[in-house]
């Protein structure tokens, strides 16, 4: 039972220092059994066996310390952090997993640690945390994205990213100025942690995003972007047609097939406004493409599509001209109603109604 174990604790913390291994392998195994408060006592003589040649004396004194209450674990967190770089895998990975059990205060102050590599996996472990406890420490990770290592300032992206929308919609600018970054990787890092905001908070920030759509390298990224942009009301999406009708010219098919998907949300007197650059995709190498172009073509009003063959080059001319129309049309319709409203002011010279004139 522990509490008898606990009466000879001592003398199994004395074995520790057995030279042969398999001594000082069950010497662990039994202290695995002390009560955490117990255990906490003798952690120093275990921590010492982190030192040890033996990789499975390692990995063994590792464990019996990840059942360490957190607050006691807190004290040994440089010789797990230290852990990190051992050379078995097993006893690195072990050192990772059990740094989840540290407080999260503990690994907020390691943020400033003069080790890159110390700040990046205090970031990952962060990254861990539920929402809710992340958000607690948010700015501190934030703080992490002006940090002089590229690979650091991932981190705090991907850990971000984890916060629930709300939260992160907080942080969303300095999010948003990584864009900027010399380094691709935190570039295309800031973009997918910006597609965790909710789409309206997303669009506030769509004129840093969609100009730059083309120099990231990874085309999920811009696929998630449009994605992202087609949540939005058809009222919304028409502000935004012109940078995804600029993805209809990208390199990646996908990508072109995400830009059509979206431009079909719109109203079909503002998609009007861009059917021949949706027409120029019916020639797409792509045939999930073409198809595409061909159902978006078909959200268009009938009185544009009507008896027009998509499949004849000759016909596409006149569904061009019908739609060049259709928006004519559009325009006159408002400048009728103007005219109208302008006519039914009352009439004084020079006045609001003098427009009659």
């Amino acid at each position: 039972e522990p509490a008898t174990l606990a009466q000879h604790a001592n003398a199994v913390v004395a074995r520790l220092e057995d030279s042969n291994e398999q001594v000082c392998l069950l010497a662990l195994k039994t202290l695995d059994k002390l009560e955490p408060a117990t255990l906490a006592q003798h952690a120093p003589a275990v921590v010492a066996r982190l030192e040890d040649s033996n990789e499975a004396v390692r990995l063994k004194a590792l464990w019996t310390l990840s059942k360490l209450e957190p607050v006691n674990l807190s004290q040994h967190a440089d010789a797990v952090i230290a852990m990190l770089d051992d050379s078995d895998e097993q006893v690195s990975q072990l050192a990772f997993e059990t740094l989840d059990k540290l407080d999260p205060a503990v690994l907020v102050a390691r943020l400033d640690d003069s080790d890159r590599e110390v700040r990046g996996v205090a970031l990952q472990a962060l990254g861990q945390l539920d929402p809710t406890s992340l958000a607690q420490h948010a700015p501190a990770v934030a703080a992490r994205l002006d940090d002089s290592d590229s690979e650091v300032r991932c981190l705090a992206l991907q850990a971000l990213g984890q916060l629930d929308p709300t939260s992160l919609a907080q942080h969303a600018p300095a999010v948003a100025a990584r864009l900027e970054d010399s380094d691709e990787a935190v570039q295309a890092q800031a973009l997918q942690t910006l597609l965790a905001l909710e789409p309206a908070t997303f669009m506030l920030h769509a004129c840093d995003v969609f100009p730059r759509l083309e120099e990231y390298a990874e085309w999920k990224g811009r696929c998630a972007a449009l994605e992202k942009l087609g949540m939005l009301e058809p009222a919304k999406l028409v502000q935004h047609a012109d940078a995804v009708v600029a993805r209809l010219q990208d390199n990646a098919g996908n990508v072109r097939l995400a830009a059509l998907h979206t431009l079909d949300k719109l109203q079909p007197a503002s998609l009007a406004q861009h059917a021949e650059a949706v027409v120029a995709r019916l020639e797409d190498s792509n045939k999930y493409v073409r198809q595409a172009a061909f159902d978006t073509l078909s959200a268009l009003p009938c009185y544009v599509t009507r008896g027009i063959d998509l499949t004849s080059k000759a016909l596409r001319s006149r569904l061009l001209g019908r739609a060049a129309w259709y928006r004519c049309r559009l325009r006159l319709r408002c400048w009728r109603g103007l005219a109208l409203y302008w006519y039914a002011l009352p009439y004084r010279p020079s006045g609001p109604g003098h427009a009659r004139d």
